[in-house]
């Protein structure tokens, strides 16, 4: 009777801390269902449940990368510019920074990714890091003279 008692106990304290979890973290509840989407290749369901995840404020650099990459897969290259734009504050931003924009490289929107890379570095022009994130763009894009005009702004040669 004993471990009966202390089985259902523990089925209880289970489904209780589930549905605390449920309760208290919907936003982490969504990036969990957008990871399985993702892991599984659905990208447009990923989409729809980190989207829910970041709209209810969840930031976090597997989100952000992601988030972003599920939204280039399905086509909506717009949106995930504007997700690489509203992750500009955050605290991990430049290790993922590169890598949103190879993703969106990857799909064959070089403007976007241009248009992002000029954002960046206009909004904050003195970031070594979005000046040599820039350089390397425009280099892979054979815009050499640009990408020589942000190699000599991040080493202080010249000004922004």
């Amino acid at each position: 009777m004993f471990r009966f008692r202390l089985a259902l106990f523990i089925i209880a304290l289970a489904v209780g801390t589930t549905l605390l979890y449920h309760a208290l973290k919907p936003e982490w509840v969504k990036f969990r269902e957008g990871e399985h989407a993702f892991a599984a290749g659905e990208f447009q369901a990923a989409a729809r449940a980190y989207g829910e995840a970041w709209s209810k404020g969840l930031r976090i650099p597997a989100l952000v990368g992601n988030y972003h990459q599920s939204l280039i897969r399905t086509g909506q290259a717009s949106s995930a510019a504007d997700v690489f734009r509203a992750s500009y504050q955050e605290r991990f931003f430049l290790p993922v920074a590169e890598v949103l924009l190879e993703q969106t490289l990857a799909i064959g929107a070089s403007g976007t990714a241009l248009e992002l890379a000029r954002d960046w570095t206009a909004r904050h022009p003195h970031h070594r890091e979005a000046r040599l994130t820039a350089a390397r763009l425009y280099g892979r894009l054979g815009l050499y003279e640009q990408a020589e005009r942000e190699y000599r702004i991040a080493l202080g040669e010249t000004k922004p």
